[in-house]
């Protein structure tokens, strides 16, 4: 049965997806990987702003003092960022703005329609394509060059594009999967947990560097991270009782 609410849903979901994915992307370009794991840590007090704007419940103060925390470590950390572009940072919150009101829109989705995490994605994934492909083609197709392929991490070059779209699809199910069974907050906040380990990686494999004053802010904002999970256990825990 046709549901014009569920499509043009999944069409406004699918332009935020595409949206958050070209310009966090594009955001690459202008900042080293390291700083921008380190200013995800925003991420989780931008999403329960948008949640409170679309009106979709209000945390305790207990958790939310956690995240204002995480980000108190977050700036801190960013404060010893030397290199940062203006342009880059409009960029890359803009993609955090439209990633919250993705997650947002699709746990109202999860919710309201009682979708399977599968079923979701075959909704909104080719509003997503749509919306990706035609920014693609406008902004990338004209300057593309074949030959401009040099030394692809895997060879051939298509089956690292293969195994991309494969992890992809991976990311997109897990996602889902938390946001169906807890909150897009507490998805925010595992992925500072990954974070680190993406921080790490540019340092020992890229080369970045990161000062005294980041290496501490980001260690705040990491321990306030174990804080909130402490929390929301223990009120599930008295929920429970």
């Amino acid at each position: 049965e046709f549901d014009g609410t569920l499509i043009r849903a999944s069409v406004v979901v699918g332009f935020a997806a595409a949206t958050c994915l070209c310009a966090g992307n594009s955001a690459y370009l202008y900042l080293s990987v390291s700083f921008i794991e380190i200013l995800k840590g925003y991420a989780p007090l931008v999403t329960m702003m948008m949640q409170g704007f679309f009106g979709i419940g209000y945390p305790e103060r207990k958790p939310v003092l956690a995240v204002l925390a995480s980000c108190v470590g977050t700036t801190i950390a960013s404060a010893g960022e030397v290199h940062a572009s203006p342009v880059g940072l409009l960029i890359f919150f803009s993609s955090m703005y439209f990633e919250a009101t993705r997650l947002i829109l699709t746990q109202k989705l999860l919710g309201q329609y009682k979708m399977h995490v599968v079923e979701a994605l075959l909704y909104i994934s080719p509003a997503t394509f749509v919306f990706t492909a035609a920014a693609a083609a406008t902004i990338e197709l004209p300057r593309f060059k074949p030959g401009d392929i040099r030394n692809p991490p895997i060879e051939p070059f298509w089956v690292g594009i293969g195994l991309t779209c494969l992890l992809g699809c991976l990311i997109n199910l897990s996602s889902f999967l938390v946001i169906q069974r807890t909150n897009v907050v507490m998805l925010k906040l595992l992925s500072i947990s990954r974070n680190a380990g993406v921080v790490v990686s540019g340092v020992v494999l890229f080369g970045e560097v990161i000062s005294p004053i980041q290496a501490c802010g980001y260690v705040i904002t990491l321990i306030f991270f174990v804080v909130y999970n402490y929390l929301q256990i223990t009120a599930a825990q008295a929920a429970a009782r």
